[in-house]
């Protein structure tokens, strides 16, 4: 009896134990052989903490912060490991830098579609929108209406930049400040070949290309332009043509022969004249009666074709 009541004894300490060694597991941090950095990371606030990189670690500490003028943060691998460690965590990692990204939770829709309005108003079916980083400066409350923006049309001719949101809560106006950057593709006309001064642009020596919209290029030439221009000033091959370097087409050139008109007392008169210098579409030029030798005003209103004024 003495033996059983031993026994029994010895196995409900067991059963203790081994709870207790259970509970004491489950309540211990017991960081992980080996966790796994991978080369980028996406954040929806400035602050990178250790549980935005591994939700499931029990350590939740701060890594970096995104700097408030940017979307996205470098970091060396190697650094990001000594932070780690000092918690008693082993870290290897992909690649020798790691990219936290900033990423918006989408409270800002309002602001983010108006900004989709103005790109796509401004350059029309000519620009093709991929995604739109857009972050506050400050924190926005959770409930806002918005009034109106503030934004410098200039600003279209780049892919980043800031504007202001005016907005009201059920207490007060405020207004906020948003950083965006625009990752699209831009249609653009491109020059083929080298063309000269007054040379006019064609398919023949321009083409279509899509090209990363990625800094200010200036006015971009659209595709209606190309048939309708014509160089203002030399265009070097394989450039991405802006709306300095060209002009209105010219449709007359000197010593072309121009059929003009003019009524006199309802009758239509017609006659071919010689043009004295280059002419775009609307433009007032001299030309000459190749019999009579007389100079006379004509405005052109087509290719070949005036009116005497």
């Amino acid at each position: 009896m003495r033996f059983y009541c031993l026994k029994l004894c010895a196995f409900v300490l067991m059963i203790f134990g081994a709870c207790y060694a259970q509970e004491s597991i489950q309540n211990y941090d017991i960081p992980p052989k080996q966790l796994f950095l991978a080369k980028h990371y996406g954040v929806s606030h400035s602050e990178v903490y250790s549980t935005d990189i591994f939700p499931k670690i029990q350590k939740h500490f701060k890594i970096a912060t995104i700097p408030p003028d940017r979307f996205t943060l470098r970091l060396k691998s190697v650094d990001v490991k000594l932070i780690f460690a000092r918690y008693g965590y082993d870290l290897s990692f992909e690649d020798i830098f790691v990219e936290f990204e900033f990423v918006s939770d989408m409270r800002e829709s309002a602001p983010l579609e108006f900004l989709e309005k103005m790109y796509i108003q401004y350059y029309g079916d000519n620009i093709e929108i991929k995604q739109i980083q857009l972050r506050p400066l400050h924190d926005l409350p959770k409930h806002y209406t918005p009034d109106d923006y503030d934004f410098n049309t200039s600003a279209l001719k780049k892919n980043s930049g800031t504007f202001v949101m005016k907005y009201h809560t059920s207490s007060a106006n405020k207004q906020a400040t948003f950083l965006y950057q625009i990752h699209a593709s831009l249609k653009v006309v491109k020059s083929t070949q080298n063309i000269s001064i007054n040379e006019n642009l064609t398919l023949q020596n321009t083409k279509i290309a899509l090209i990363d919209f990625e800094k200010n290029r200036g006015d971009l030439m659209t595709p209606d332009d190309v048939g309708n221009s014509g160089a203002k000033s030399y265009i070097r091959a394989d450039l991405v043509i802006t709306k300095d370097k060209i002009k209105p087409r010219i449709i007359v050139k000197k010593g072309d022969k121009i059929v003009v008109s003019s009524r006199q007392e309802g009758v239509l008169m017609e006659a071919v004249l010689i043009a004295k210098q280059n002419a775009i579409q609307n433009e007032i030029i001299n030309a000459q009666n190749p019999i009579s030798g007389k100079i006379i005003r004509v405005k052109i209103t087509n290719e070949g074709k005036g009116e005497i004024l």
